[in-house]
């Protein structure tokens, strides 16, 4: 019966983890819906035209789409920090803060924990192509926003929030 009994807690074991990993899967998607659905208040992208009255409504737009951007990255970094790379989305993220209840409500549901804003620290690229030679967190966005768009050589052409 030993034997039987081993069996049974390792095929429970697998169970367990495969429902664990679905669960991630499925709260994983369900945070990406809502970052990529999420309607951010309007005054925000008032407060970027204002700040940088030379964008056009187009490139505000594309700030708009960087913070969402910005978030995915801080999605998959889970609790690590990621450094802000622009300054255009930053403006966009300080707007959005001063939302404070909405933007509690959002990290909670997004992020699963309410993000807070650091102390930027430059972001300097080393010659070396390794991911690994990069500073730790000031160029995790880099790094993180690369890998979401399936791009190896980052330093040639860069993701959204770099642009």
């Amino acid at each position: 019966m030993r034997v039987d009994n081993l069996i049974l807690l390792v095929l429970a074991a697998i169970a367990l983890f495969a429902l664990y990993r679905a669960y991630g899967k499925a709260r994983r998607a369900r945070r990406e819906r809502l970052i990529d659905t999420y309607r951010f208040p309007e005054s925000i992208a008032a407060k970027v035209g204002k700040t940088y009255p030379h964008l056009s409504d187009a490139e505000v737009t594309r700030v708009m789409q960087g913070l969402r951007e910005y978030f995915h990255l801080c999605n998959t970094a889970g609790r690590r920090m990621v450094s802000m790379p622009s300054q255009a989305v930053d403006v966009a993220w300080h707007e959005f803060i001063l939302f404070t209840r909405k933007y509690e409500c959002f990290c909670g549901k997004a992020l699963g924990r309410f993000l807070h804003h650091t102390r930027p620290k430059p972001c300097a690229l080393p010659p070396a192509p390794r991911p690994a030679s990069r500073p730790p967190g000031a160029c995790r966005a880099c790094v993180r926003a690369c890998n979401r768009v399936q791009r190896t050589a980052c330093r040639c052409c860069l993701p959204l929030m770099h642009s």
